[in-house]
């Protein structure tokens, strides 16, 4: 065996064989999470693209357009003492023993005049949508895609001749962690 040889042995051949073939996995699989992440970003956007053009649809109706009133009665304007939660929420919730400016004061989340009503909302994360409640949402529309918006109308929240909804759009490939945005219409002059 000559002492003047170049090479490589077969063993600085395996190592860097396994050396390279580490890292293609590791581009594979940043690879596949950059198309799943993509996916994700495409569905969302669609969602929100369906949900805008719904909002766009009801700023343009008038303030007592049917689309846009409380049809279960939680959302109404029973806020006797203009501290910015619904009294009959509160009533139907709270303690018969207990103050209810302390109960309302450690249970803010679920005196929210029905906005975070919808069906399956227990399945949502809490801190996503706090104090959501699995009771029918006023308003429910399914769009060509799949998308299920739910809408719920409070009157006169957060001020006097104001109607506030809230949008809760779910996917129904994406489970059940909502896209959720609020927008307020006044009543006009």
């Amino acid at each position: 065996m000559l002492m003047n040889e170049r090479g490589f042995t077969l063993i600085e051949t395996m190592v860097a064989s396994v050396v390279l073939g580490i890292g293609l996995v590791g581009l594979w699989t940043m690879q596949i999470a950059s198309i799943d992440s993509n996916s994700k970003s495409y569905v969302d956007a669609t969602a929100i693209f369906d949900g805008t053009e719904q909002v766009e649809i009801w700023m343009g109706r008038l303030y007592s357009h049917m689309d846009l009133t409380d049809t279960n009665g939680n959302g109404t304007n029973r806020d006797n003492d203009f501290n910015g939660i619904d009294d009959t929420q509160i009533a139907s919730v709270a303690p018969n023993n207990y103050r209810v400016n302390n109960w309302v004061e450690n249970n803010l989340a679920s005196a929210n005049y029905g906005l975070n009503d919808y069906p399956g909302c227990s399945q949502v994360n809490q801190s996503l949508v706090p104090g959501c409640t699995d009771q029918a949402a006023d308003h429910t529309l399914t769009t060509t895609d799949g998308t299920v918006i739910y809408w719920n109308v409070a009157i006169d929240y957060p001020v006097e001749y104001t109607k506030t909804t809230r949008i809760h759009m779910l996917r129904p490939l994406e489970g059940f962690n909502p896209i959720t945005f609020d927008y307020i219409k006044e009543e006009g002059i």
